[in-house]
């Protein structure tokens, strides 16, 4: 069976027994972003216009701040508007 993965360059064609069928070579920095950022505990606030997560003082957390996800409330569309804000603990 073959399978055809697109990317904004180019489609790229592969089979179904392939370990990678798209071609992606971001895998393993996925893996690596969600054991920095998202697999950890927290404490969720829920509002009526804003759910806030609080999130523990990690060696990662710079990143965040540096990337300005970090106290800064964003709208979020498909909750209706509500924010969502993230702050470290």
């Amino acid at each position: 069976m073959t399978s055809m993965c697109s990317s904004p360059s180019s489609p790229v064609a592969s089979t179904a027994s392939s370990p990678n069928p798209c071609g992606d070579t971001n895998a393993p920095q996925a893996r690596q972003l969600f054991r920095r950022f998202l697999d950890t505990t927290a404490r969720v606030t829920i509002a009526e216009h804003e759910v806030t997560v609080h999130l523990p003082r990690r060696a990662h957390n710079p990143i965040l701040l540096d990337a300005g996800l970090i106290g800064a409330p964003a709208a979020i569309p498909w909750w209706g508007g509500r924010r969502l804000r993230l702050e470290i603990v």
